[in-house]
């Protein structure tokens, strides 16, 4: 089930919202009829769940003032970085970008290089309605792509894991994530320890036909490719109401 998340802004439920995949990956989609959420520390960018250097900075200067030696300032700034960090093997998200339309910059990026794929087109509110039945205990965020609206002395394990730098701010991105993926256990060291649940990360069950509302086929595929993605629809979720178009743009 979606949580209710007072610590980050709200968003509107009739937002439009993207989710560019190769065939393959929709084809698991269809298949598991799950989104994978992928661990942030397993994320492409090695960076997710982490604070820019400046307000690590900040937490030195605001123990500086409090009159810590520079010694003590140090080792409490690490031990707070550090546990932040400690989060991210526990933190699961799953990435949608919100726009009105599509972007062809982001069917390159997402395609990987092959030329077919599709892009879901649908609402935050169908998402959260595929995902309401779920038993995870899910929370929805914008990404905050502005380090300066991280303030010291209100972070938090949301808005830490919904921050990104400004590099990708092309992505547009609204985060669907789990917090607290964790066991406790016995260490590699062997010491008593929280363990990862997941290697990599988990697939959470949606519910397909609230999903989709449009389904849009790669600006780089060939012609017969359409036919493919309604086949595969048709056989795998047997939902005769999804509507399939050819992308928009044209790039073949």
């Amino acid at each position: 089930m979606i949580e209710k998340n007072n610590l980050l802004p709200q968003i509107e439920d009739e937002t439009i919202i993207w989710r560019y995949m190769d065939f393959a990956t929709f084809y698991a989609l269809l298949m598991n009829k799950a989104l994978f959420f992928r661990r942030l520390d397993k994320q492409t960018d090695k960076l997710e769940g982490t604070l820019n250097e400046t307000i690590i900075d900040d937490f030195y200067k605001a123990w500086k003032l409090q009159g810590f030696s520079d010694f003590d300032c140090e080792k409490r700034s690490i031990k707070q970085y550090g546990n932040i960090l400690n989060y991210r093997p526990f933190t699961l998200a799953n990435s949608w970008t919100m726009a009105d339309d599509e972007d062809y910059a982001l069917w390159k990026i997402y395609l990987r290089g092959s030329r077919e794929g599709v892009a879901i087109k649908t609402t935050i509110k169908r998402l959260k309605a595929s995902l309401g039945s779920n038993d995870c205990h899910i929370n929805l965020a914008k990404v905050n792509y502005d380090y300066l609206l991280l303030k010291m002395q209100d972070l938090n394990q949301h808005n830490v894991s919904t921050y990104k730098r400004k590099s990708y701010k092309y992505e547009k991105e609204l985060r669907v994530y789990i917090l607290h993926q964790f066991r406790n256990g016995i260490n590699e060291r062997g010491v008593q320890d929280r363990i990862p649940l997941f290697d990599v990360g988990k697939n959470v069950e949606v519910d397909l036909s609230l999903l989709f509302d449009e389904i849009f086929v790669s600006p780089f595929s060939g012609s017969w490719f359409k036919e493919i993605v309604e086949s595969t629809v048709d056989n795998l979720l047997g939902n005769g109401n999804v509507k399939i178009y050819n992308s928009e743009i044209n790039d073949t």
